[in-house]
């Protein structure tokens, strides 16, 4: 149960640091 979970977390969790990088060097740019 947690093999089959990990990989959509793991996603979401890159998405949503990706996301945030991208606002950050947009607001620093």
């Amino acid at each position: 149960m947690l093999a089959r979970g990990v990989p959509g977390e793991l996603a979401i969790a890159v998405d949503d640091v990706q996301n945030r990088w991208i606002s950050f060097v947009h607001e620093k740019a």
